[in-house]
């Protein structure tokens, strides 16, 4: 499907992001008007309406973030969840206290497409591993304090 229904979330989509297995795929458009995507291992839902990312501060996609506001997230996993969310971003804490490379972006939800096919069913996402635990330990860190702030009014 190519239309995007306003927001909020569907309870399944928040439900996924809030259990720290998915991998998104978060697309910005670059200074030239290009579109950049970035693979996104630290997000979680905070609302209906709110995600919080985690993206390292010298990213290209924080860059884009800081200068047009703008994403869209692809989210493809387990239960057939494929949705593109549309959104406006911003970033709320330019260095986490977890980790001070990080910075928490906070994105609003404006519109969520239905991505799913009707001949096909999406078993399971993008799934990674780190390669050592003690970015386990950083991750876990990073994602509590994405969870910890206050969610918005």
């Amino acid at each position: 499907m190519d239309d995007i229904s306003a927001g909020p979330l569907d309870e399944r989509v928040v439900d996924l992001l809030g259990r720290r297995v998915v991998t998104a795929v978060v697309a910005t458009v670059d200074e030239s008007g290009d579109p950049w995507t970035t693979p996104v291992n630290i997000i979680t839902s905070i609302s209906r309406s709110t995600i919080r990312i985690a993206l390292e501060r010298r990213s290209v996609a924080l860059a884009n973030i800081e200068r047009r506001g703008r994403v869209m997230i692809a989210v493809l996993d387990e239960g057939n969840v494929a949705v593109g969310i549309r959104g406006r971003a911003a970033v709320v804490k330019p260095s986490m206290e977890s980790n001070p490379l990080m910075a928490m972006v906070e994105v609003e939800v404006d519109g969520v497409k239905d991505d799913s096919w009707p001949d096909f069913v999406v078993c399971q996402g993008i799934r990674t591993r780190p390669r050592h635990e003690s970015i386990t330990l950083s991750f876990r860190a990073v994602f509590a304090e994405l969870r910890s702030q206050r969610a918005p009014e």
